[in-house]
Protein backbone atom coordinates (compact mmCIF):
# COMPACT_ATOMS: atom_id res chain seq x y z
CA UNK A 1 0.00 0.00 0.00
CA UNK A 2 1.43 2.97 -0.75
CA UNK A 3 1.89 5.86 2.06
CA UNK A 4 2.89 8.94 2.17
CA UNK A 5 3.35 11.91 4.57
CA UNK A 6 0.20 13.67 4.12
CA UNK A 7 -3.28 13.40 6.15
CA UNK A 8 -5.28 10.31 6.67
CA UNK A 9 -6.68 8.97 3.66
CA UNK A 10 -9.71 6.98 5.69
CA UNK A 11 -10.15 7.34 9.11
CA UNK A 12 -11.86 4.47 11.23
CA UNK A 13 -14.16 4.74 13.87
CA UNK A 14 -13.82 3.15 16.99
CA UNK A 15 -17.30 2.83 17.50
CA UNK A 16 -18.63 1.21 13.99
CA UNK A 17 -15.40 0.98 12.04
CA UNK A 18 -16.93 3.06 9.39
CA UNK A 19 -14.77 5.04 7.34
CA UNK A 20 -15.18 9.24 7.25
CA UNK A 21 -14.40 10.94 3.64
CA UNK A 22 -10.58 12.37 3.38
CA UNK A 23 -10.25 16.24 2.16
CA UNK A 24 -9.68 17.27 -1.07
CA UNK A 25 -6.81 19.43 0.87
CA UNK A 26 -4.34 17.49 2.95
CA UNK A 27 -3.62 20.27 5.36
CA UNK A 28 -7.76 19.94 5.99
CA UNK A 29 -9.13 17.87 8.73
CA UNK A 30 -10.41 15.10 7.42
CA UNK A 31 -14.63 15.64 6.83
CA UNK A 32 -16.40 14.03 9.78
CA UNK A 33 -12.90 13.90 12.18
CA UNK A 34 -11.04 15.93 14.39
CA UNK A 35 -7.29 16.48 14.54
CA UNK A 36 -4.97 15.51 17.57
CA UNK A 37 -1.88 16.19 18.40
CA UNK A 38 0.77 14.08 20.18
CA UNK A 39 4.34 14.68 21.28
CA UNK A 40 6.90 10.92 20.36
CA UNK A 41 9.95 10.11 21.81
CA UNK A 42 12.02 7.46 20.31
CA UNK A 43 15.55 6.00 20.27
CA UNK A 44 15.87 6.18 16.70
CA UNK A 45 19.03 3.47 16.62
CA UNK A 46 17.08 0.65 14.87
CA UNK A 47 14.78 2.44 12.94
CA UNK A 48 15.36 3.89 9.08
CA UNK A 49 14.36 7.36 10.60
CA UNK A 50 11.09 8.91 10.78
CA UNK A 51 9.18 8.47 7.43
CA UNK A 52 7.41 5.42 6.01
CA UNK A 53 9.30 3.60 3.38
CA UNK A 54 8.21 -0.07 2.21
CA UNK A 55 9.98 -2.88 3.57
CA UNK A 56 12.05 -0.78 6.27
CA UNK A 57 11.25 -0.52 10.39
CA UNK A 58 10.78 3.34 10.72
CA UNK A 59 8.98 5.20 13.40
CA UNK A 60 6.04 6.17 11.65
CA UNK A 61 5.48 2.93 10.35
CA UNK A 62 5.31 1.61 14.10
CA UNK A 63 3.58 4.88 15.29
CA UNK A 64 0.87 4.10 12.44
CA UNK A 65 0.44 1.21 12.67
CA UNK A 66 -0.47 1.13 16.78
CA UNK A 67 -2.38 4.18 15.84
CA UNK A 68 -4.85 2.19 13.43
CA UNK A 69 -4.41 -1.22 15.78
CA UNK A 70 -5.44 0.76 18.40
CA UNK A 71 -8.75 2.51 16.67
CA UNK A 72 -9.55 -1.19 15.31
CA UNK A 73 -8.82 -0.17 11.45
CA UNK A 74 -9.50 -2.67 9.00
CA UNK A 75 -6.70 -2.58 6.44
CA UNK A 76 -6.28 0.25 3.85
CA UNK A 77 -8.56 2.82 5.88
CA UNK A 78 -6.17 4.03 8.84
CA UNK A 79 -4.61 6.97 9.45
CA UNK A 80 -1.46 8.68 8.76
CA UNK A 81 0.52 10.77 10.73
CA UNK A 82 2.31 13.86 9.77
CA UNK A 83 5.47 14.70 12.46
CA UNK A 84 7.14 18.28 12.61
CA UNK A 85 10.75 16.65 11.44
CA UNK A 86 11.42 13.80 9.22
CA UNK A 87 14.42 12.56 11.29
CA UNK A 88 17.01 10.64 9.78
CA UNK A 89 18.41 6.66 10.47
CA UNK A 90 19.48 6.90 13.45
CA UNK A 91 18.53 9.95 15.26
CA UNK A 92 16.57 10.21 18.72
CA UNK A 93 13.82 12.36 19.40
CA UNK A 94 12.43 13.34 22.97
CA UNK A 95 10.20 15.83 21.89
CA UNK A 96 8.82 15.10 18.33
CA UNK A 97 5.02 16.61 17.41
CA UNK A 98 2.68 15.01 15.21
CA UNK A 99 -0.99 15.01 14.52
CA UNK A 100 -3.37 12.66 12.67
CA UNK A 101 -7.12 13.10 12.53
CA UNK A 102 -9.66 10.42 13.59
CA UNK A 103 -13.28 9.86 14.03
CA UNK A 104 -14.88 12.65 16.24
CA UNK A 105 -16.65 9.53 17.95
CA UNK A 106 -13.36 7.27 17.52
CA UNK A 107 -12.19 7.81 21.64
CA UNK A 108 -13.21 9.59 24.36
CA UNK A 109 -10.44 9.82 26.75
CA UNK A 110 -7.26 10.92 24.98
CA UNK A 111 -4.91 9.86 27.84
CA UNK A 112 -6.63 6.08 28.03
CA UNK A 113 -6.26 6.19 23.99
CA UNK A 114 -2.58 7.00 24.25
CA UNK A 115 -2.11 4.54 26.85
CA UNK A 116 -3.46 1.99 24.24
CA UNK A 117 -0.79 2.56 21.70
CA UNK A 118 1.62 2.92 23.81
CA UNK A 119 0.89 -1.00 24.86
CA UNK A 120 0.98 -1.54 21.01
CA UNK A 121 4.16 0.43 20.58
CA UNK A 122 7.50 -0.97 20.55
CA UNK A 123 9.90 0.00 23.59
CA UNK A 124 11.98 2.27 21.62
CA UNK A 125 8.95 4.45 20.97
CA UNK A 126 6.40 6.06 23.00
CA UNK A 127 3.52 9.02 22.65
CA UNK A 128 2.94 11.44 25.64
CA UNK A 129 0.90 14.67 25.31
CA UNK A 130 -1.79 13.63 23.38
CA UNK A 131 -4.51 15.65 22.97
CA UNK A 132 -7.35 17.44 21.00
CA UNK A 133 -5.12 20.07 18.50
CA UNK A 134 -4.87 23.33 19.10
CA UNK A 135 -8.16 25.16 17.62
CA UNK A 136 -5.70 28.27 15.99
CA UNK A 137 -4.92 27.53 12.65
CA UNK A 138 -1.47 27.40 11.04
CA UNK A 139 -1.74 29.61 8.08
CA UNK A 140 -4.44 31.29 6.00
CA UNK A 141 -7.07 30.17 8.36
CA UNK A 142 -6.23 26.56 7.92
CA UNK A 143 -6.52 23.63 11.37
CA UNK A 144 -3.43 23.31 13.14
CA UNK A 145 -0.63 21.20 11.43
CA UNK A 146 2.23 19.82 13.56
CA UNK A 147 4.45 20.64 10.37
CA UNK A 148 3.48 23.78 9.13
CA UNK A 149 2.63 25.49 12.63
CA UNK A 150 6.09 25.73 14.93
CA UNK A 151 7.90 28.51 15.54
CA UNK A 152 11.39 26.70 16.31
CA UNK A 153 13.23 23.55 17.22
CA UNK A 154 15.93 22.36 19.70
CA UNK A 155 17.97 19.91 18.38
CA UNK A 156 21.30 18.43 20.89
CA UNK A 157 24.21 16.96 19.62
CA UNK A 158 26.19 14.25 22.47
CA UNK A 159 29.68 13.14 22.29
CA UNK A 160 31.70 11.61 25.20
CA UNK A 161 35.57 12.54 25.01
CA UNK A 162 37.01 9.93 27.09
CA UNK A 163 39.49 6.50 26.64
CA UNK A 164 36.48 4.22 27.11
CA UNK A 165 32.82 4.45 26.83
CA UNK A 166 30.93 4.23 30.47
CA UNK A 167 29.36 0.71 30.19
CA UNK A 168 26.04 2.11 31.65
CA UNK A 169 26.06 4.71 28.97
CA UNK A 170 24.65 3.34 25.73
CA UNK A 171 26.71 4.04 23.24
CA UNK A 172 23.94 4.83 20.92
CA UNK A 173 23.43 7.75 22.43
CA UNK A 174 26.23 9.89 22.37
CA UNK A 175 29.13 9.77 19.95
CA UNK A 176 32.30 8.09 21.84
CA UNK A 177 34.94 10.57 20.49
CA UNK A 178 38.52 8.95 21.70
CA UNK A 179 40.92 11.84 20.57
CA UNK A 180 41.09 15.19 22.71
CA UNK A 181 39.21 18.17 21.50
CA UNK A 182 39.72 21.49 22.27
CA UNK A 183 36.19 22.45 23.48
CA UNK A 184 36.77 25.72 24.13
CA UNK A 185 37.86 26.10 20.42
CA UNK A 186 34.87 24.42 19.34
CA UNK A 187 32.22 26.74 21.80
CA UNK A 188 34.22 29.86 19.63
CA UNK A 189 33.47 28.53 16.03
CA UNK A 190 30.08 27.75 17.14
CA UNK A 191 29.30 31.13 17.04
CA UNK A 192 30.22 31.28 13.27
CA UNK A 193 26.61 29.42 12.73
CA UNK A 194 24.69 31.64 14.58
CA UNK A 195 22.27 34.27 12.73
CA UNK A 196 20.51 33.82 9.49
CA UNK A 197 22.91 32.20 6.78
CA UNK A 198 22.66 30.03 3.28
CA UNK A 199 23.31 26.58 4.41
CA UNK A 200 24.06 25.08 1.25
CA UNK A 201 27.50 23.79 1.93
CA UNK A 202 25.83 21.75 5.01
CA UNK A 203 22.77 20.21 3.38
CA UNK A 204 22.48 17.02 1.26
CA UNK A 205 19.40 16.34 -0.84
CA UNK A 206 19.28 20.27 -1.82
CA UNK A 207 17.55 19.07 -5.06
CA UNK A 208 14.61 17.69 -3.70
CA UNK A 209 11.37 19.69 -3.04
CA UNK A 210 9.64 20.26 0.07
CA UNK A 211 7.39 17.43 1.56
CA UNK A 212 4.96 20.43 2.84
CA UNK A 213 5.04 23.04 -0.02
CA UNK A 214 6.60 20.75 -3.11
CA UNK A 215 8.32 24.07 -3.82
CA UNK A 216 12.42 23.71 -3.65
CA UNK A 217 14.07 23.69 -0.84
CA UNK A 218 14.88 27.41 0.21
CA UNK A 219 19.14 26.98 1.91
CA UNK A 220 18.25 30.08 3.72
CA UNK A 221 18.16 28.91 7.49
CA UNK A 222 18.38 30.84 10.47
CA UNK A 223 20.22 29.19 13.79
CA UNK A 224 18.99 31.41 17.09
CA UNK A 225 21.70 30.29 18.76
CA UNK A 226 24.43 27.23 19.06
CA UNK A 227 25.50 26.53 22.62
CA UNK A 228 28.51 23.80 23.94
CA UNK A 229 27.18 22.35 27.54
CA UNK A 230 29.72 20.19 29.63
CA UNK A 231 27.43 17.79 31.25
CA UNK A 232 30.43 16.18 32.99
CA UNK A 233 32.90 17.87 33.60
CA UNK A 234 35.97 16.88 30.96
CA UNK A 235 33.86 14.06 29.57
CA UNK A 236 30.55 14.65 28.60
CA UNK A 237 29.29 17.38 26.49
CA UNK A 238 26.30 18.33 23.80
CA UNK A 239 25.75 21.15 21.51
CA UNK A 240 22.65 22.20 21.51
CA UNK A 241 20.70 24.18 18.50
CA UNK A 242 17.89 26.29 18.89
CA UNK A 243 16.86 26.89 15.23
CA UNK A 244 13.52 27.97 12.92
CA UNK A 245 13.74 24.88 10.70
CA UNK A 246 16.83 22.29 9.88
CA UNK A 247 17.89 21.19 6.23
CA UNK A 248 18.44 17.86 5.59
CA UNK A 249 21.69 16.61 7.79
CA UNK A 250 22.44 20.36 8.11
CA UNK A 251 23.32 20.29 12.20
CA UNK A 252 25.28 16.73 11.55
CA UNK A 253 27.08 18.58 8.93
CA UNK A 254 27.57 21.45 11.08
CA UNK A 255 28.84 18.87 13.89
CA UNK A 256 31.27 17.36 11.81
CA UNK A 257 32.94 21.09 10.85
CA UNK A 258 32.89 21.52 14.46
CA UNK A 259 34.73 18.31 15.51
CA UNK A 260 37.39 19.55 12.84
CA UNK A 261 37.61 22.61 14.75
CA UNK A 262 38.21 20.61 17.92
CA UNK A 263 40.77 18.02 16.82
CA UNK A 264 43.01 20.81 14.65
CA UNK A 265 42.05 19.48 11.04
CA UNK A 266 40.24 22.94 10.72
CA UNK A 267 40.71 26.35 11.87
CA UNK A 268 37.60 28.31 12.89
CA UNK A 269 38.90 30.87 9.67
CA UNK A 270 37.71 27.91 7.34
CA UNK A 271 33.90 27.88 8.40
CA UNK A 272 33.29 31.34 6.96
CA UNK A 273 35.16 29.77 3.22
CA UNK A 274 32.83 26.95 3.59
CA UNK A 275 29.82 28.82 3.73
CA UNK A 276 30.75 30.65 0.47
CA UNK A 277 31.27 27.55 -1.35
CA UNK A 278 27.51 27.06 -1.33
CA UNK A 279 27.56 23.36 -2.15
CA UNK A 280 27.95 20.61 0.01
CA UNK A 281 30.08 18.73 -2.55
CA UNK A 282 32.67 20.92 -2.32
CA UNK A 283 32.86 21.02 1.50
CA UNK A 284 34.96 17.97 2.17
CA UNK A 285 34.06 17.75 6.19
CA UNK A 286 32.04 14.90 6.95
CA UNK A 287 28.42 14.56 8.47
CA UNK A 288 28.96 13.64 12.07
CA UNK A 289 27.51 10.23 13.25
CA UNK A 290 23.65 9.80 14.03
CA UNK A 291 23.41 8.34 16.76
CA UNK A 292 24.77 11.50 19.32
CA UNK A 293 21.90 13.92 17.74
CA UNK A 294 18.51 13.81 19.20
CA UNK A 295 15.62 16.21 18.43
CA UNK A 296 14.85 17.91 21.94
CA UNK A 297 11.39 19.91 21.27
CA UNK A 298 9.75 20.99 19.02
CA UNK A 299 8.31 24.86 20.06
CA UNK A 300 4.56 25.97 19.05
CA UNK A 301 2.66 28.97 20.44
CA UNK A 302 -0.27 26.61 21.55
CA UNK A 303 1.30 23.00 21.91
Amino acid sequence: MLRTIVTCTLICSLADGLAVAPSLDPRLVTLGAERYAARVAYDGTAFRGWQYQPGARTVQGCVDDALNEALRCSPGSGVKSVAASRTDTGVHARGQAIHFDAAADAFKNPTQFQNRVNQLLPPEIKLWNLSRAPAAGTVDGLPWHANLAPTGKLYSYRFRMADTMDPLDRIDRALWYREKLDVECMATACKCFEGTHNFSSFANRLGHKSASSNAPVNPVRTIRSVQLVEEAAGVDYRIDFVLDGALYKMVRNVMGVLFNVGSGEAEISDIEKIFALQDRTKNLNRAAPAEGLTLEHVFYDDF
